[in-house]
């Protein structure tokens, strides 16, 4: 899931939004991806030899609108479900523009 921080209420960040699921009883979930693939240690290509001019995009990303939830999601009963988008739109009602 993405947060676009413009939509945000000025001085909220995805890790406000973060904190406040947490807060309400969602532990699973949590910021950004780690690091763009070209910066993993297994992408074994030479800098000079990168086609991406600038990696901008996908660091604005990974550093300021990735959410990650637990992969226990995709197995959580329609009750568990209700209560992630009740937490998911009480948070954003109070964050968001």
């Amino acid at each position: 899931m993405t947060v676009d921080p413009a939509r945000l209420k000025p001085g909220k960040t995805r890790d406000d939004v973060i904190a406040a699921l947490q807060a309400e009883g969602v532990p699973e979930v949590f910021a950004g991806w780690g690091a763009p693939v070209y910066g993993q240690k297994l992408w074994n290509i030479p800098p000079r030899d990168y086609r991406i001019h600038s990696g901008a995009t996908i660091e604005a990303i990974i550093n300021h609108r990735i959410m990650l939830f637990s992969l226990m999601w995709l197995m959580a009963g329609e009750p568990a479900l209700h209560r992630l988008v009740e937490a998911l739109a009480k948070v954003m009602k109070e964050y968001a523009r």
